[in-house]
């Protein structure tokens, strides 16, 4: 009953029924388990939902009331490897700040799964997603590609793939992302036109990565956006050229699946043209599919645009259609003959059949087209419309030209019917008469492509790449240390609202600025969607600090102190910053911020693991400053060991530190305890907090009797 309202469209049915599931699944318990394959998907969906924030609180609610009352931890992550970028994404993104803890407990509720299995269940997914069932049941290749991402991960920044790499690790997240389809233009258009225009034949390593996600996104994406999506496919097929080949087979699905759609006709010939310039006799098994088509349009259409679209194509196809040439020269002698259709289309057929008699054996044709030719000339050519009719004649005698190149003397028996119409109409063609004489003479005529080289050639024949131009490199634009000034200039920030603006000019400042063309090819779509900034700020960090003046340099920190040192600053963008610090020392270029600052900061953002590396240290400097905090932290971390040892050390060393009675009782060291909250009372007779830590170290030692009569002293005193 429930189930099918989880998709209603009124967004309060929907919570309200999930609210339900969440508290009936708590008193049904195991039962539910097998409702769990259809519930996930269901309340996954809902999840993603971006419009209403009242709907992602009870999933995220329902969820951990699922996965803990039917006992299925781990098997969310397993069977739905996108669920946990999902959870994580959000704990990055929401706003709501309860729907952020309840997101991590549920984490909590599902428990830890090993990264590399997780790597390999996102293989898998995304290989079956795409259609690749082949890979996705091949443990191998997967074992493999999850490898290479690991290492992949671990690039230097000094490595010249590591900006486009991570640039477009993020950007394929964007476009893996149905909810983010308003930003998938802009996506597709920075990979494509911008990254891989830069780095041209470099491109081919990551063609794994984006052709896939760009792949199913074209399958579903509107017809407006297919369209561009088309033409930066051409783009890219004109980069990677035979590398492609893998993806022919998805590729031509989505080709035959919006032949028949002329909006898009267009953009579809300039792909099959850059396919066919790209892998040569390989397009041939593939023109059945689109051939038929292509050629019904341009007898049926006889638009001039799109017919002669059609027809460059044919001429680009070239060899490759010699076993279709008995569905290709039917058709076109039929648009050469049709009287009602536009000169230019006709001109445009006659150049394509002479252009294809060039190239392929067309003996046994040669009746078939020569007639016709003749009739056009005899017919169309008349007193009066010849100049109206001349780019049918130049045509015409260009067709001629090449089929003699290509028959030879064969071409003989055909020339009384031609002369008789030239002659006629005093018609005068130099190429024309030239092979006649010789011919006449008994020469040798010259090859196609002789005759070509010889200036035998019309206009429009030649192959030119109709997408965008990929010939030159993005320009490099000037790096501008002034611009990165205003945005990095942290004086008068004081509210909260304050610093999160600041901290996003800066995040795209640095990419607008960034001397990486990877990286500013997303500064557009950063400005409209702030989270890419974010993910990117550590890279594009890098990359503008090692062009920055030694002044430029201390400014720039001065101002980052300014703003850690913020009573303000929101606990993301200390995160933010703390994490920059940590990516800059591991690219072997640290801040130079104290020790000590990072390590205080840290422990203000319950970030406890990057507060024990800074604090450690600093111990290895100044013991006695960092000691206090070490035991603190290792306390929170559970290492109470560590905490012991520590201190011990201390106590050994003699280091002089101020040791706290509750560090003894986070420990269970009761007896150090009691003796520490004894040695207080004897300095502070009235001091509560001593005597409360006594009784409560007398009660775990088990001294009621002594813990008794302190209890009742305090309550009389």
């Amino acid at each position: 009953v429930l189930i099918p309202h989880l998709s209603d469209e009124n967004p309060r049915v929907t919570s309200c029924c999930l609210e339900v599931l969440g508290e009936l699944v708590q008193v049904a318990g195991t039962d539910m388990r097998k409702y769990v394959p259809t519930l996930f998907p269901l309340i996954i969906d809902t999840l993603q939902d971006q419009s209403s924030p009242v709907k992602r609180a009870v999933a995220v609610r329902t969820l951990g009331h699922v996965v803990q009352s039917t006992g299925t931890v781990l098997d969310p992550f397993t069977e739905y490897p996108q669920l946990l970028d999902i959870m994580l994404r959000y704990i990055k993104t929401e706003s709501d700040k309860a729907i952020r803890l309840e997101i991590i407990r549920v984490l909590g509720i599902i428990g830890a799964l090993d990264p590399y299995s997780h790597k390999l269940n996102q293989l898998q997914q995304r290989h079956l997603q795409y259609g690749d069932a082949v890979s996705a049941a091949d443990p191998d290749k997967l074992a493999l590609e999850g490898a290479k991402d690991f290492v992949g991960s671990g690039l230097s920044p000094s490595n010249e793939d590591y900006y486009p790499t991570v640039a477009i690790a993020e950007l394929m997240a964007i476009l893996r992302d149905p909810s983010l389809a308003y930003h998938h233009k802009a996506v597709v258009s920075a990979v494509v036109s911008s990254i891989f225009t830069s780095i041209k034949a470099k491109c081919v390593p990551f063609l794994p990565q984006v052709m896939p996600p760009l792949l199913s996104t074209m399958r579903s994406c509107g017809s407006s956006l297919r369209n561009f999506l088309f033409q930066q496919l051409a783009v890219l097929v004109s980069l990677t050229q035979q590398h492609v080949r893998e993806y022919l087979p998805q590729i031509f699905d989505i080709i035959r699946a919006n032949l028949k759609k002329t909006s898009q006709l267009m953009q579809l010939i300039n792909l099959l043209e850059e396919i066919s310039h790209a892998l040569k006799d390989e397009f041939r098994t593939f023109l059945p599919d689109v051939l038929s088509q292509l050629l019904k349009v341009a007898y049926n259409d006889r638009a001039v645009e799109q017919s002669g679209k059609i027809l460059r194509a044919l001429q680009v196809f070239g060899t490759q259609l010699e076993d279709y040439l008995h569905l290709v020269i039917p058709v076109l002698v039929l648009l050469v003959e049709n009287a009602d259709t536009n000169v230019l289309v006709r001109a445009d057929a006659i150049k394509t059949l002479g252009c294809l008699c060039g190239q392929l054996d067309v003996s046994d044709y040669a009746s078939r087209i020569i007639h016709p030719l003749a009739r056009v000339l005899d017919h169309e050519v008349v007193e009066g419309e010849r100049a109206k009719h001349s780019s049918l004649t130049e045509a015409v005698m260009y067709t001629l030209c090449s089929l003699i190149c290509q028959l030879g003397q064969d071409f003989c028996i055909f020339l009384p019917i031609i002369h008789k119409v030239v002659t006629k109409h005093g018609i005068r063609h130099a190429g024309y008469e030239d092979l006649v004489f010789k011919l006449h003479e008994g020469q040798q005529v010259p090859s196609y492509q002789e005759w070509q080289q010889q200036g035998g050639r019309v206009p429009d024949l030649k192959f030119q790449n109709s997408s965008l131009d990929v010939s030159g490199e993005l320009a490099k634009e000037a790096f501008s240390e002034s611009s990165l000034r205003r945005a990095w200039n942290a004086a008068n920030k004081s509210t909260k609202h304050d610093w999160q603006n600041w901290m996003q000019k800066l995040s795209v400042a640095l990419l607008r600025e960034s001397p990486s063309a990877s990286l500013r090819s997303c500064k557009n779509l950063a400005q409209v969607y702030y989270p890419l900034a974010r993910s990117l700020f550590p890279a594009s960090f890098y990359s503008c600090w090692i062009e920055l003046s030694e002044k430029g340099q201390e400014d720039l920190i001065g101002n980052l102190e300014a703003a850690l040192r913020s009573p303000s600053i929101p606990p993301e963008i200390l995160q933010s910053l703390l994490n920059l610090a940590e990516f800059m020392e591991h690219a072997d270029l640290p801040l130079p911020i104290k020790i000590s600052t990072l390590g205080h900061l840290a422990e203000q953002c319950r970030a406890y693991s990057k507060a024990l590396r800074y604090r450690e240290y600093e111990f290895r400097e100044s013991p006695n400053s960092a000691i206090s905090s070490l035991v603190t932290i290792y306390n929170e971390l559970g290492h109470h060991q560590s905490a012991v040892g520590i201190l011990d050390h201390a106590e050994e060393r003699e280091l002089k530190v101020d040791v706290q009675e509750n560090w003894y009782e986070k420990l269970q060291q009761w007896e150090h305890a009691l003796d520490a909250y004894e040695r207080r009372r004897v300095h502070s007779p009235g001091d509560m907090d001593a005597r409360l830590g006594t009784i409560r170290c007398m009660n775990a030692l088990g001294q009621w009797e002594e813990a008794a009569g302190m209890s009742k002293q305090c309550w009389r005193e």
